[in-house]
C-alpha cells in the first residue's frame, strides 16, 4: 500500500472504528489478533467485549471473512506471508504497524487466538498512564516444567525478566506513539522477545510492571497438552 488506511478504507470489513475514542475517560484500549483459529473466535471475541477494547482481527487476503462481527471488531486482510519469513503471527503484525493509522495514546496489545485474559484486567491497567505496561503471563497452572527454553509455569512482570524468551508480547501493553516505530524481525522465532527486549533498552524511563496482572497463554484450543486443566 502506498499509504496508510484506516478501518473506514477499501478492504476492511467493519464500517466503523474506534480507534481514538475515549474509554471510561482514558486512552482507548486495542487487541491485534493475527487470526487463524475460527473456534476461539466467540469465547475470546466475548472476553475482549467484556474488557471494553476494541479487536483487530489480523488475517491473510482470501481467509476468515466475518460479518457483522460489532463496531467493536474491524477485521483486516494483509497479503500473504513471504516465504523467508519465519512465525504469521509477527508478520501480521507488522502488516497492521505498516498500513494502519494508529494514535498516539491509544494502547495495543497483542494476543494470538488461542491467548486470554484474566476478567478485569484492562481496568487495572487503565489506572495507569505509562507508555509501556508489563503484566505477568501465565503459561499454565502446573507449578513446574519447561518448554521450548522458556518457564513453563509463569513469566513475572519484572526488570530482570525484559530479555528474550523471558517476556512475550502478549504481556505489553504499549501506547501508538511508541509501538509504531518498532518492526519484529522475520525469520526469529522470538521476535516479539526481541523487538520487547530493544524497547526495554531505550525506554526503561516509560515502563510499569504490573506482576499481579495477568495474561494467560496458550489457553484455548489447542493449547499445549497438559498445560492447563480447565
Amino acid at each position: 500500500m502506498d499509504r496508510k488506511v484506516t478501518a473506514q478504507d477499501q478492504g476492511h470489513e467493519s464500517r466503523e472504528s474506534l480507534a481514538g475514542r475515549e474509554l471510561h475517560g482514558v486512552c482507548m484500549n486495542h487487541v491485534l489478533t493475527p487470526h487463524s483459529r475460527s473456534y476461539n473466535l466467540i469465547e475470546l471475541g466475548n472476553r475482549i467485549k467484556e474488557e471494553g477494547c476494541h479487536w483487530h482481527l489480523l488475517c491473510v487476503k482470501g481467509e476468515h471473512k466475518y460479518p457483522n462481527l460489532g463496531s467493536w471488531v474491524t477485521q483486516y486482510h494483509f497479503d500473504p506471508m513471504p516465504k523467508d519469513w519465519g512465525f504469521l503471527g509477527h508478520y501480521l503484525v507488522n502488516a497492521f504497524l505498516d498500513n494502519v493509522e494508529i494514535k498516539d495514546e491509544d494502547r495495543f496489545v497483542v494476543a494470538t487466538d488461542d491467548d486470554f485474559f484474566e476478567p478485569g484486567l484492562f481496568k487495572k491497567i487503565d489506572e495507569y498512564d505509562d507508555d509501556i505496561i508489563i503484566v505477568s503471563m501465565k503459561r499454565s497452572n502446573k507449578p513446574t516444567g519447561t518448554d521450548a527454553g522458556c518457564p513453563f509455569g509463569t513469566l513475572i512482570a519484572a526488570p530482570e525478566n525484559m530479555k528474550t524468551v523471558f517476556v512475550g508480547f502478549e504481556q505489553a501493553i504499549i501506547k501508538g506513539k511508541i509501538l509504531r516505530n518498532y518492526r519484529c524481525e522475520g525469520v526469529v522465532y522470538h521476535a516479539d522477545g526481541l523487538l520487547l527486549e530493544k524497547l526495554w533498552l531505550e525506554h526503561m524511563e516509560k515502563f510499569r510492571f504490573l506482576p499481579d496482572c495477568y495474561v494467560y497463554f496458550n489457553y484455548l484450543p489447542p493449547g499445549r497438552a497438559g498445560r492447563w486443566d480447565r
